[in-house]
């Protein structure tokens, strides 16, 4: 496997992002070229930047012969537990599915609050922990939270810059990151800055640790939740009966709770929190749910998360049957086969003629198993063996291959050779709701071609319009290639789709030409990303800020324009002389030291200052 063996394990709380970056460091992979063949190469997407949630894990997982499985990656190496608690069983699976496999209607983003910081956040004492502990320092998931300020291990303020040389400690690329507990450009050490005690300092330090919290939670689930504030409202007084909240007196004594001016420090305002609070985060009305508003509801209530986590309901009057999960697959051919992995189970009630009936059903994420389990019984029903058992069977093909079969399903040979014939038979049966999909198909395709043959003017929402909204988005779906090739194309008016590869071509050439005339001119500061930015039009600035994944070459052009600080004392060793004669002072060593942008330079930098005083020397 050549250098994919060496892929990294993660450490405690250690966002995925990171060791991603810890992989490319011990390869050499440091440009966005090479990251987007690591990308293509281990997850099979076509990007060079690393996402907030990773994609493909199935696949990386498989390219690596990794150590963890996808759900642990997630559950350790993610954001997913903070959002966990708090969403919909549909978007959880959702989300889980956007990282296990590469689909673009699956994105975990889509289903989430964004509270992220960029660039990363570090804590200077972590740093030097970590190195001493792990032997490398790492970016940590809790500190890269757009609300948490302190970390809740050591209680010193995050930092994104170097005090000394004022550089971002990492890049929004995942090209660097510190790996020590010195800074990645000038390598002066990262001093902390510990909190000092106060109302504000209280809360945040409060919000930080609630969030490490939920960070370290494994199952919660929204159902869960959802009880526990149902309870909790109930008995404070703030519920009044199943669907009615006092939701004034609720804002009201949540916002006296935390004051305002420290809400209005992470961003809250007050009429987000008054608008429906109770309805909105206790009923989980909203479509994106935002887990520092439940943090701060959670510590309102019972005083923290984790006290919240770890409370008790008072005892449901009717049972539990199945437990809150994980649950067992019972797959025998599944390599997870009575393991705990299955964390979601969808529970119906099924009309029968004595009544009703409640069960759940249960799905493997591994093999694709389902079974469903009825309230108050322990036998399983089998409702599909999933993708893997029908793999498995079907690919017997000796007496050897039977036998091993019929040793895990507990079966003899005559009945495994019975499940073989079955799953072979499935898979060349064409099932009665497929052939009733393929006469549907036929029937609107037929009507379609009716109505263009008759008339060929037809424009195609016309068409939509005849044949029906529902009939054509179905097709559409089933088949858009046929759809594509057989109507005419939607009218888009004036409006053309950028070719984004010209434009990049177009926007790198301006960018280098605005970077090389900022040189030329001995530009008197330094020329960082917005310096060049702002030579460049409104509108291309703007394409470039917007649309930067799809401008990779400018954003290659422009990393390699930024000044580093010691280039940047370089350049300016002409103007600060100019600016030491306006004055009337020596052009030496020790007024140059003097002078804000040279103080603790380094060595390389005061001897490029000798050399320029010398030529000085010689020229007069």
């Amino acid at each position: 496997m050549g250098e994919k063996a060496y892929f990294p394990s993660g450490y405690p709380d250690e966002d995925f992002r990171s060791i991603l970056f810890r992989y490319k460091h011990r390869i050499g992979a440091m440009n966005t070229h090479q990251s987007r063949l690591i990308m293509v190469d281990l997850f099979d997407i076509d990007s060079f930047r690393t996402s907030i949630y990773p994609r493909n894990l199935n696949h990386f997982i498989e390219a690596t012969e990794y150590m963890l499985t996808a759900e642990e990656i997630i559950l350790n190496h993610t954001f997913y537990p903070l959002y966990s608690p708090f969403i919909s069983p549909e978007f959880e699976a959702l989300m889980f599915e956007g990282m296990i496999y590469n689909q673009n209607k699956a994105f975990p983003g889509n289903y989430t609050y964004a509270l992220f910081d960029n660039p990363y956040k570090f804590c200077p004492e972590c740093l030097v922990s970590d190195r001493i502990e792990y032997g490398e320092s790492y970016i940590h998931r809790v500190h890269q939270l757009n609300f948490v300020h302190i970390c809740p291990i050591h209680r010193v303020y995050l930092i994104q810059h170097c005090y000394s040389c004022n550089q971002p400690l990492s890049s929004y690329y995942n090209m660097y990151q510190p790996t020590s507990e010195s800074c990645p450009h000038c390598a002066k050490d990262l001093p902390s800055v510990p909190v000092v005690q106060s109302d504000t300092s209280d809360f945040l330090l409060n919000l930080s640790v609630d969030c490490l919290t939920l960070l370290q939670v494994k199952n919660h689930p929204q159902h869960i939740t959802r009880h526990k504030y149902a309870t909790l409202l109930w008995i404070n007084g703030y519920k009044t009966g199943e669907k009615h909240h006092n939701n004034k007196a609720l804002s009201t004594n949540l916002i006296t709770y935390y004051k305002i001016e420290n809400l209005l420090k992470v961003n809250l305002s007050i009429d987000y929190l008054k608008t429906r609070l109770a309805l909105t985060k206790a009923d989980f009305r909203e479509p994106k749910t935002n887990p520092l508003v439940h943090m701060l509801l959670m510590r309102f209530l019972l005083g923290s998360a984790e006290k919240f986590i770890e409370y008790e309901t008072p005892q449901l009057a009717s049972p539990v049957y199945w437990g809150h999960g994980p649950w067992a697959c019972i797959n025998p051919l599944c390599s997870q086969f009575n393991d705990p992995v299955i964390t979601r189970c969808s529970k119906r009630v099924s009309k029968v003629e004595y009544g009703k009936k409640l069960f759940a059903t249960f799905k493997c994420p591994m093999c694709g198993y389902t079974f469903r389990i009825n309230a108050g019984a322990d036998k399983a029903y089998t409702i599909d063996h999933g993708e893997l058992w029908y793999k498995i069977l079907t690919s017997a093909h000796t007496d050897e291959d039977v036998a091993n079969i019929a040793i895990k399903i507990c079966k003899s040979k005559g009945d495994t050779n019975k499940q073989i014939k079955l799953a072979r038979k499935k898979g060349t049966r064409v099932s009665e709701s497929d052939l009733t999909a393929q006469l549907r198909m036929k029937k609107i395709k037929e009507k379609i071609l009716s109505l263009t043959s008759n008339n060929n003017t037809l424009k195609r929402q016309e068409i939509t319009n005849l044949v029906g909204i529902q009939d054509y988005a179905w097709l559409r779906k089933k088949d858009p290639e046929w759809i594509n090739n057989t109507l005419p194309q939607r009218t888009m008016g004036n409006f053309k789709r950028k070719n984004w590869k010209k434009e990049d071509e177009r926007i790198s050439i301006l960018v280098m030409q605005a970077g090389k005339e900022l040189y030329k001119s001995q530009y008197s500061k330094r020329i960082l990303t917005y310096t060049i930015l702002g030579q460049l039009s409104a509108q291309d600035k703007g394409f470039f800020l917007n649309r930067r994944l799809d401008l990779p070459k400018t954003s290659e052009t422009l990393e390699n324009l930024i000044e580093s600080y010691e280039a940047y004392q370089i350049r300016r060793i002409p103007i600060t002389a100019a600016y030491l004669k306006k004055f009337n002072k020596s052009v030496s060593l020790s007024n140059f030291l003097r002078l804000d942008p040279y103080k603790n330079c380094s060595s390389s930098v005061i001897n490029h200052i000798n050399s320029f005083i010398d030529q000085l020397k010689e020229g007069v």
